[in-house]
């Protein structure tokens, strides 16, 4: 679907191409697997089958041949290794001329940490460390441990983590062993299921985690594992903490470690352990990196990106690298969509729907409504890349009322109360607000507001006084940044709460979706392109 809607959305088919390019290469750390392979010998037959078969690719190409069957695929397919194409995929939309890249991942092609020396269009592989030791299996196992069962619902321990005490974090500093700074050690006494490489698996089209940590794990903090519908005790809020702590505890570690090797102060980072914002807002306080460049898409589907970037650099020689300056990359769909969308509401009446000639004239509509304590959702442009929502389909509110969490929280988003909601925030007045006066536009960290503003925006302070902020300027989104700023001009308070667009599943894509979330929720009003549709009171 990815493959199909892209190429329609640029008037373009697959053969139009040169290159197909693919973010793994089976091919890649072959001393390593093998190493591995003869170390836990009952499950041989299964590592070949997964290391030198190349099943992943020949499934991969039989997919291509399906749906694109007059593909040559001998002459476009080009496989990046993993940890390198995530690291390429930062460093080269950094705008750094040169940096230190590092890639912490759950685990690819047998690595789950990576350190780039970036110079140009060259990257040279310093440090790695091989699977089962991963900061990302560490956090996910954790993850499964305290209920939180979907596949990425890492975040969740984030937000709850700071509700937490210090009690375990002695007992769970067991779990891991620093060897040299950059390298790690899992201690495997209290996990199940790493030797075997297949605790993940699909099924109904959901990535089904299995439970990786034993009962050893158990008799070390004292109480089994928290089933999904399980109230949340004391001792699950002090294990999240715990994890975190021992999370940003290596992970400082490995960048120091890494500073140390290359004396680089840029700082590029990647893979799915860089999605930690709580622990990146704490970067420049706990290392010496003055500048740094997180990938919006740290995730599997940056590394796509830096997997084509490698194919374009290593094909042409007028290859150029550019700065990230557009993440609004999605689809975003014309007014005859849109028309056709409205007219699901011709026969309802409980429905407004008034059409402005300029997006600019909806400003003073919208914050009329804010400002009154309403919920509304932004349909408007071409969909965010990456797993943030940044102003083209957020649900925004008023951050001034102490209950305005509880009333989304309630009224739209139906998850859990312990989950904080993030600020998006004028660039130019961050430093009047947050402690470190420094652009955040992909709402990639989590920094401390100042303590005489926390009174004013109390629906977007956490419990320990932070915010995932996301700073904006004009240039990044004209509508967005221009609404928060007629916001201030009235309120003097320079931001919104923005939440992504959808109720417990994917952010809304088409118009329809969001009409349907609208509809379903209590949220009061949407601006969609030119239209405002409101809730009429009952």
């Amino acid at each position: 679907l990815a493959l199909e809607n892209g190429l329609n959305f640029i008037n373009k088919s697959i053969d139009d191409f040169d290159f197909i390019a693919v973010n793994n290469n089976p091919s890649s750390n072959l001393y390593s697997k093998l190493k591995f392979a003869f170390k836990n010998i009952i499950n041989v037959p299964n590592y070949f089958h997964r290391f030198f078969f190349k099943n992943r690719n020949k499934k991969f190409n039989n997919f291509i041949k399906e749906y694109f069957p007059n593909v040559n695929l001998s002459k476009k397919l080009i496989y990046v290794e993993h940890h390198l194409s995530h690291a390429i995929s930062s460093y080269y939309l950094s705008g750094f001329e040169n940096a230190t890249s590092v890639s912490i991942d759950g685990s690819g092609d047998f690595k789950t940490t990576a350190l780039f020396d970036c110079d140009k269009n060259d990257l040279k592989l310093l440090k790695k460390i091989d699977y089962p030791n991963s900061l990302g299996i560490l956090y996910t196992s954790l993850t499964k441990f305290l209920g939180f069962n979907n596949y990425g619902d890492e975040y969740k321990v984030m937000g709850l983590s700071s509700y937490g005490d210090n009690s375990l974090v002695n007992k769970l500093s067991n779990l891991i062993s620093d060897i040299d700074g950059f390298k790690f050690q899992l201690n495997l006494k209290y996990f199940n299921g790493l030797e075997k490489m297949n605790f993940m698996s699909l099924k109904n089209n959901s990535v089904i985690i299995d439970d990786l940590l034993n009962e050893n794990f158990e008799n070390l903090i004292g109480f089994t594992k928290r089933e999904s519908n399980q109230k949340l005790e004391k001792k699950h809020l002090n294990l999240a903490y715990a994890i975190q702590k021992i999370f940003e505890t290596q992970y400082f570690s490995i960048l120091n470690s890494s500073y140390q090797i290359t004396k680089n102060k840029n700082l590029c980072l990647s893979g799915g352990c860089a999605m930690n914002s709580l622990a990146n807002g704490k970067i420049k306080e706990n290392t010496p990196y003055k500048n740094i460049f997180i990938q919006p898409a740290a995730i599997d589907s940056g590394g796509a990106i830096g997997a084509a970037l490698y194919a374009e650099q290593s094909k042409d020689k007028n290859f150029k690298r550019h700065k990230l300056k557009n993440i609004y990359l999605g689809l975003n769909y014309e007014n005859k969509i849109i028309d056709e969308t409205l007219n699901i509401l011709k026969d309802k009446n409980s429905i407004e729907v008034k059409r402005y000639f300029r997006k600019e004239d909806t400003y003073e509509v919208l914050i009329e409504m804010l400002t009154s304590k309403k919920i509304i959702g932004l349909y408007q442009g071409r969909m965010e890349w990456g797993s943030r929502s940044l102003g083209n389909r957020p649900i925004i509110a008023d951050p001034r009322f102490h209950d305005m969490k509880d009333i989304i929280n309630k009224k739209i988003k139906l998850r859990e109360n312990f989950r904080p909601f993030a600020p998006t925030i004028l660039e130019e007045e961050v430093g009047n607000w947050f402690e470190y006066d420094t652009p955040s536009p992909y709402m990639m960290e989590v920094r401390k507001f100042r303590d005489d503003k926390k009174k004013k925006i109390p629906s977007v302070v956490h419990i320990d006084g932070t915010g995932r902020l996301q700073t904006i300027n004009e240039q990044q989104n004209y509508y967005f940044y221009n609404l928060i700023k007629k916001f201030f001009q009235k309120t003097d308070v320079p931001m919104l709460i923005n939440t992504s667009f959808n109720e417990n599943e994917p952010v809304v894509l088409t118009p329809k979706q969001a009409l349907d979330t609208f509809l379903r929720t209590d949220m009061d009003a949407m601006l969609l392109e030119n239209f405002i549709l409101k809730k009429q009171k009952k």
